[in-house]
């Protein structure tokens, strides 16, 4: 279909700039789309080259198509004449574009007999940049003209009225940069003067014999190709490069005035004088035409540049050479340059004559620093050119590093030394010896490579072959640090030998060692005890290797990645000490031998961010590393210890250990989680996997109630997986799953993606299948992939599949293949929502569909654009949807960038002066070069989480640009650059706030808010009055919490979990506070009872332990708080309070007094709820649990209508 319709008209004006206007104009008819556009393009181009086309309809496609251009500005026009135009014709076109703002004229007539004319209003156009003309005449032009803007001027084949007209006309393009100027025979001007201060290059080609004067202070680029007998050239102090080919008589003038040139090349018809005293003090290279074999010029060339380094000799014209007279007489001393400095010589189609071989001779032979000498045998016979390469071979040569190199020859040998050491650093150490024969450039090339790889792995080889080799290698090695040391044995090899290689490298600063001694080797090698003290090591993978007799303490300082593959040890403590020695290791691989001799494995490395283990043996693991982020284990152990990862990100758990709970409540904090697990665990109590995104779990052994807590655990549970990877182990038709009394939330409102490898269509597995279809109502995208490969089976399964009912009403199901009812239907959509779910896909499918799809979308308006991305989309991929998405009236953007990226994207402008947007969320993005001020007249709802702004100023503008906010949430990163962040939004009804940064300030000045949610662990919190307030959850640690509270006044449900010792405000009544929530974590019973006694209107009172704050408040668990009964009961508790709820109760001493207390003074309670789930770690027994619910249900009640529920 027509995708390129759907780009914004800037872009297709951009590629129809690019062709001609003839085929520009053939557009219209592709559509109504297009039917107009052509007239915008603003870049013409006529071309009329045909002799046999009729010249009328070119005319009248000339005129009609110019003058039914309506773009802004014409900013290019270009005509390109093959045959004879009227002037008439001609001088309209013209006239016609400047007045349209002209910006570029490319005018080429290529008639043979005249020239033409062009109108006086071209020459004094103060809009051209660029002008170039050919077979033009300007005998007729009035002075002065006016090209103040003109930068580059091309004149070719243009006639001049006399000397004084190219004058006059250089003299008004006061800012001209570059000049190229081509003359023919009779241009009318005898001395072509060229003086413009501002110049900068000019290119100049001449057959007549008349003279040229420049005078260019700027210049840096000069060619001139001249046939004059004299060229009057001043000084050029900035000139940079020069190709001079020249036959006028004063050639020593001109290379006087090149004399600060760094690139020159010459081709002089006759041997000119060399200009006296004339140094050329930053030439670097210098070519020389041999044509004329102007070789004392040469000479005095060498002599007279201190900094040459490059040589060339070429025959550009080798039709003027005469045969084989080659007159060179060698000088009477050595220039300099050739000696000390000289590096690269090169001669192209050289001959091989006897002159010629002396001059090669004589410079290969003085040349001390030559490097390359390359010569280019203008022979075409095989033979021919073996004999002059052998020729040359067997010249002396002044420097030992010289190569002497034919044109087609090991252009590989020309890379610097850098290049072929990273080459050969990729090659086995046995190939890389091998390159040493190429030629006298390779020969101790191999010494200096830095990374050594010996494979041994050929049982029939020569085995004390390979042990020399790997000795005279290693030795001879001379590489500054020897970076990377690489074995891989497959045969038994002596200790020593072993050992000696590794002591060597270890002196030699070794910063990576590879060892794998095949495991088919009954004995482990031992390595030398030099390798556990090396302070240079990053990196140690090892295999099969014995640390039984290793004395301890070892000591790797910079080590990084450790890899233990089949490694023996002594006891338990060997691993501990050996790890204990790595304090910077971030990377381990452990694979266990059957025989290691550890009973309990300990890991506890605090740097360690990655972590794969493998073990068959049954014996322990413990794991204590607060800082790992990837976690792989395949055990077979019976117990497995691993203490909480707050910063886990991913783990794959493949075990059969007993205390699987217990791992599961370390591995809490991940994202994404892989789970195979051989026997149906318990489910730890309590435990909540917020932040868990991507669930896989094995289903060989079908553990569905794991599943299901799971769900009802995982809030943010985006992606499901089933699989079963060992099929080996799965119990037949076996499946015990029965459908639960109650829907997970996070099934109902949350899942989007769903996957079933290995799908059987069992009954169990289809009423599974059924029930979470039908209760996924997010679910977009569901996958199954049946484990029988027999097509009339799948087609059973697909067509029993697609009778299931489901929730979602935004399932994929790409409806296009429906019928031709639904073909085009998708495209009227006005709801895009993409999912970024393959994380490994890098190829930019996921890309290309987001272009084409919001391309190809007609809705009137785009309603909503919903982004969830990974790393991989880059900024110019979000840009662009995000434009398109704002210039089709988007009025929601919801873009969720992956947080774990390190860098957050930036967006375009055009979003922030969107005036349809009513809803705008996102995540992790940088607002850092938004240019203020910004616009949302019709945004209500903002949603920021870790957002990176400039200042404490950007948030302040930004929401000072939304007069009609009513919903903003706030996630604050770390490090945001926002110490003071200011909310003053007058229309905002609803505020939720989230921020851990230490040290910063939140300022709130909102006083139509009516809901409020805070959880800030690092803030100092300054709002104001809030008369409107209704519901308010504040979780706070700053000093200030009584003006808090004060702000709160207006308050009608309130939940408060505050640090220790908060100070009530003084004077503060809650009118109107009907519901209090308050946390237990602090235990801060003075507050409670202040809250009581100053709440009038209170009916419903809830405590319960907020397990978050621990982390921040030492207090939170410790069981003897004490608490005193007040002296007077507060009137809320005796006459209003209807309802009272504990969550978490231990029954300690203080808690059950406080019970006691509410439930003895509550003469109007209704119901009393007592709940003990999440504390079953104290509640070791049913017994213990009994025993405190009995003594709450004896305890005196005030109420005689009170109802207690025990749970």
């Amino acid at each position: 279909m027509d995708s390129i319709s759907l780009l914004p008209n800037d872009f297709i004006l951009q590629i129809l700039s690019l062709l001609p206007t003839k085929d520009v104009m053939k557009t219209s008819v592709l559509s109504n789309r297009w039917r107009y556009l052509w007239k915008l393009v603003p870049k013409l181009e006529y071309i009329d080259v045909d002799e046999n086309a009729d010249h009328g309809t070119f005319v009248r496609f000339v005129d009609r198509s110019l003058l039914l251009n309506t773009a802004p500005v014409l900013e290019s026009l270009q005509f390109k004449l093959s045959r004879k135009c009227s002037q008439v014709d001609i001088v309209f076109w013209i006239e016609i574009a400047v007045e349209r703002g002209l910006r570029e004229l490319n005018f080429h007539y290529h008639h043979i007999y005249e020239h033409i004319r062009l109108p006086q209003s071209l020459y004094t156009c103060g809009t051209l940049v660029v002008l170039k003309l050919k077979k033009v005449s300007l005998v007729d032009v009035r002075f002065p003209v006016c090209f103040q803007l003109l930068k580059t001027l091309h004149l070719l084949y243009v006639d001049y009225l006399d000397d004084e007209t190219p004058k006059k006309l250089l003299s008004r393009c006061p800012i001209l940069e570059v000049l190229v100027l081509s003359r023919g025979d009779e241009d009318n001007v005898i001395s072509f003067s060229v003086k413009v201060p501002s110049l900068q290059r000019f290119i100049y080609d001449s057959a007549s014999d008349y003279e040229l004067v420049l005078n260019t202070p700027s210049l840096k680029y000069l060619k001139s190709t001249d046939s004059c007998e004299n060229c009057m050239i001043e000084y050029m102090p900035e000139i940079v490069e020069a190709y001079v080919q020249v036959t006028c008589c004063n050639v020593e003038d001109i290379l006087m005035s090149l004399k600060s040139l760094k690139r020159l090349s010459l081709c002089l018809i006759i041997e000119p004088k060399f200009p006296t005293g004339s140094i050329f003090h930053q030439l670097v290279h210098l070519e020389l035409c041999t044509c004329e074999t102007l070789w004392e010029l040469l000479m005095y060339m060498l002599q007279h540049s201190p900094k040459l380094r490059s040589l060339k000799l070429n025959e550009i014209h080798n039709g003027l050479c005469g045969g084989p007279i080659f007159l060179w007489e060698e000088p009477s001393s050595v220039p300099k340059t050739l000696m000390f400095i000289l590096e690269t010589f090169e001669w192209r189609n050289y001959r091989g004559w006897k002159k010629e071989r002396d001059l090669a001779s004589f410079i290969l032979k003085h040349s001390k620093r030559l490097k390359i000498a390359i010569f280019s045998p203008e022979a075409t016979d095989v033979r021919e050119k073996y004999h002059l390469i052998t020729e040359l071979a067997r010249l002396s040569r002044g420097s030992p590093e010289s190569k002497s190199l034919e044109s087609y020859m090991d252009c590989i040998s020309l890379l610097p030394n850098d290049f072929l050491l990273e080459i050969l650093s990729l090659l086995p150490t046995k190939d890389v010896l091998n390159t040493s024969v190429l030629s006298k450039r390779w020969r101790y090339l191999w010494k200096l490579v830095p990374k050594l790889d010996y494979i041994d792995l050929d049982d029939n080889s020569d085995y004390g072959r390979f042990l020399r080799f790997v000795d005279r290698s290693l030795l001879s090695n001379t590489a500054p640090v020897l970076e990377s040391l690489h074995f891989k044995l497959d045969r038994e090899f002596s200790e020593v030998d072993i050992g000696f290689w590794i002591r060597t490298a270890v002196e030699r600063g070794l910063r990576e060692l590879n060892f794998y001694y095949s495991y088919t080797i009954d004995e482990p090698i031992k390595l030398p005890q030099s390798l556990y003290t090396c302070g240079t090591l990053v990196v140690l993978k090892l295999k099969n290797v014995s640390l039984f007799d290793v004395r301890f303490p070892v000591c790797f300082q910079l080590l990084k990645t450790l890899h233990l593959d089949w490694v023996i040890f002594l006891d338990d403590e060997s691993p501990q000490k050996l790890l204990s020695s790595c304090p910077v290791l971030e990377d381990m691989v452990l694979n266990r031998a059957d025989g290691d001799n550890v009973i309990s494995f300990s890991v506890k490395v605090p740097s360690l961010q990655r972590f794969i283990y493998d073990s068959a043996s049954e014996s322990e693991l413990v794991l204590n590393t607060p800082s790992l982020k990837y976690l792989k284990t395949i055990d077979r152990c019976e117990n497995c210890m691993i203490e909480y990862m707050p910063e886990i990100v991913e783990a794959h758990v493949q075990v059969t250990c007993c205390n699987i709970e217990d791992i599961l409540m370390s591995i809490k904090s991940l994202k994404r989680l892989s789970l195979c697990l051989i026997s149906e665990p318990e489910f730890p109590t309590g435990s909540i996997f917020h932040q868990l995104v991507h669930l896989e779990l094995c289903t060989c052994e079908t553990l569905w109630e794991v599943l299901m807590s799971m769900l009802q655990h995982s809030p943010k549970l985006r992606s499901l997986k089933l699989n079963e990877i060992h099929n080996d182990l799965s119990g037949g038709h076996i499946f015990h799953w029965e459908e639960p009394s109650s829907v997970p939330e996070s099934l109902i409102f949350v899942l989007e993606t769903f996957e079933w490898i290995n799908y059987r269509g069992w009954d169990k597995e289809r009423d599974l299948a059924t029930f979470i279809l039908k209760q996924s109502k997010r679910l977009k995208i569901a996958i199954f992939s049946p484990e029988t490969t027999n097509l009339r089976e799948k087609y059973h399964l697909i067509t029993e599949l697609a009778r299931l009912s489901r929730g979602s009403t935004e399932y994929i199901l790409n409806t296009s293949v429906l019928s031709k009812r639904w073909l085009n239907l998708w495209k009227l959509v006005p709801k895009l929502h993409y999912i970024d779910i393959e994380e490994n896909a890098h190829d930019g499918s996921f890309v290309r569909f987001v272009d084409r799809s919001l391309l190809l979308n007609m809705a009137p308006v785009i309603e909503s654009l919903h982004l969830e991305l990974g790393g991989h989309c880059d900024e110019v991929d979000i840009g662009f949807w995000v434009r398109i998405a704002v210039e089709r009236g988007l009025c929601e953007l919801n873009l969720d960038y992956d947080e774990f990226y390190p860098y957050p994207c930036r967006l375009p402008q055009s979003l922030f002066t969107c005036g349809t947007l009513v809803v705008l969320k996102l995540k992790n993005v940088s607002l850092v070069d938004v240019q203020f001020p910004v616009c949302f007249k019709l945004l209500k709802t903002l949603h920021l989480e870790s957002v990176i702004f400039l200042d404490d100023e950007s948030p302040k503008k930004l929401l000072s640009s939304c007069p009609i906010l009513e919903i903003l949430n706030l996630t604050r990163a770390d490090i945001d650059n926002v110490t003071s962040f200011s909310v003053m939004v007058p229309s905002l009804q609803r505020f939720i706030y989230y921020g851990t940064t230490p040290g910063s300030e939140l300022v709130m000045k909102t006083p139509s808010l009516k809901f409020f949610r805070t959880i800030d662990h690092g803030s100092e919190c300054m709002i104001e009055y809030l008369p409107e307030i209704v519901e308010a959850h504040v979780q706070v640690l700053c000093t200030n919490t009584d003006d808090i509270l004060r702000s709160l006044a207006s308050v009608k449900r309130l939940s408060l979990c505050l640090p220790s010792q908060p100070a009530f405000p003084t004077g503060c009544i809650f009118n109107h506070l009907e519901h209090l929530k308050f946390c237990t974590s602090g235990a801060e019973w003075d507050l409670l009872m202040s809250m009581l006694k100053h709440s009038p209107k209170l009916r419903s009172l809830k405590l319960n332990e907020h397990t978050q704050l621990h982390e921040y408040n030492s207090v939170a668990k410790d069981p003897m708080l004490h608490w005193e009964e007040p002296s007077s009961v507060p009137e809320t508790l005796m006459f209003v309070l209807e309802t009272f709820e504990w969550r978490n109760y231990r029954g300690w001493k203080v808690e059950k007094e406080l019970a006691t207390f509410i439930l003895k003074h509550s003469r109007r309670l209704k119901k009393a709820t007592f709940c003990t789930q999440g504390i079953m770690e104290i509640l070791k027994t049913d017994g213990m649990k009994y025993h405190m619910l009995t003594e709450l249900a004896r305890s005196p009640r005030g109420s005689t209508e009170c109802e207690l529920v025990l749970n």
